[in-house]
């Protein structure tokens, strides 16, 4: 078992842990295979900046502090937290523990936090309750319940099928239209109203058509997938050896991202 987690944890602060517990074992006599069996590469993607602070937060039983940028929010809050747990859910970390500024348990997903994970309190001093489940609590929580917003978008015409379907008011842009310093500019584009609720889940959507949807409005949509795009962008490899954030690039997600959305 420590064998298969050595090999799980992409991130080195998890794989050292499994590792150095192979190392005591071998050295007590103890054989161990960190092998894999044919045919099943197991991989556990924790990239969130916040995963390595929070992890060892749950660890030593120490409060934290952080700021959270909520559903809908374009700000951001302090928040204080006993953390009791770190869970993956739909390819997704959160952190769940109880919130000292709501006095309730609460669920924060790691992607929202925004700057560094400091310490707030001494190690030893958070206590997990006795019965509790981190994982339902995660499995469980839906988050806090958001009315729909509109979110105003530029089509390219003959692109965009899908966000297409179910758009409300789809008009072609007019001449000389805001946001633009060229009146050609948004020549053979249509201008479009959206209904969405969850900025994490509509942001990724909008964003694999490219450049031939641009968000105007609101804001925090306009910057998720601004964000979507520079990560695509920021893991992409083009000719001669470089990435596409350290050289040119091509590609919708290029003109996309490198023009942080028209209109900006």
């Amino acid at each position: 078992m420590l064998g298969l987690a050595a090999r799980v944890w992409q991130r080195a602060s998890m794989a050292d842990a499994a590792s150095g517990a192979l190392l005591k074992l071998r050295a007590a006599g103890v054989e161990t295979d960190a092998a894999t069996p044919a045919g099943i590469e197991p991989r556990v993607d924790t990239g969130d900046p916040a995963f390595p602070a929070l992890w060892e937060a749950v660890r030593d039983g120490r409060p934290v502090a952080f700021d959270y940028q909520a559903i809908g929010r374009t700000s951001v809050s302090r928040r204080h937290l006993e953390p009791w747990g770190v869970v993956s859910r739909r390819g997704r970390w959160y952190v769940v523990g109880h919130d000292r500024d709501r006095g309730e348990e609460r669920v924060f997903r790691l992607s929202r936090i925004t700057g560094e994970v400091v310490q707030d309190g001494r190690p030893g001093t958070v206590t997990v309750p006795d019965g509790v489940d981190v994982r339902r609590i995660a499995f469980d929580w839906s988050g806090p319940v958001t009315e729909p917003r509109p979110a105003t978008v530029r089509l390219r015409a003959g692109a965009a099928q899908g966000p297409r379907r179910w758009a409300k008011d789809l008009r072609p842009v007019a001449a000389g239209a805001a946001g633009s310093a060229d009146a050609s500019e948004w020549d053979g584009w249509d201008e479009a109203t959206l209904t969405f609720q969850d900025v994490d889940r509509f942001a990724p959507y909008l964003a694999r058509f490219a450049d031939d949807v641009v968000v105007l409005d609101p804001p925090d949509l306009r910057d998720a997938v601004i964000q979507q795009l520079k990560a695509v962008l920021a893991g992409c490899d083009v000719p001669g050896g470089t990435t596409a954030s350290s050289g040119a690039a091509s590609g919708g997600a290029a003109a996309g991202a490198t023009g942080e959305a028209r209109g900006r």
